[in-house]
């Protein structure tokens, strides 16, 4: 799994260019953070992500399961990005799960 590290507010640009990396196509964060990152929001909208990978080649969807549904496609070779959001309103995290552990999941 490739791996990119994240500049301050883009977390989904580093996100999206792992898993599009991880499916062969030639990204970077960098390439990624003017399609889809927001300065005046500081993040990303899922629709900018999904809009993104498709530019990109790539088919993506969102999956309204719970999180260990989502999380159950990594094993099988599918990384897939987790978006949370804050109940606060701020602005929350995006990351790509690669695994799941079932022993210590709630």
């Amino acid at each position: 799994m490739p791996f990119f590290p994240q500049n301050e507010y883009h977390a989904a640009p580093a996100a999206l260019a792992t898993v599009l990396a991880s499916f062969g196509v030639k990204v970077t964060p960098e390439d990624l953070v003017p399609e889809v990152y927001l300065p005046e929001r500081k993040g990303s909208l899922q629709i900018e992500m999904m809009a993104a990978a498709r530019r990109h080649g790539m088919v993506s969807y969102q999956l309204r399961a719970a999180l260990r549904r989502r999380a159950a496609r990594a094993p099988a070779g599918n990384p897939v990005i987790v978006r949370r959001t804050w109940d606060s309103g701020a602005a929350g995290t995006t990351r790509v799960a690669v695994g799941y552990d079932y022993r210590t999941a709630t």
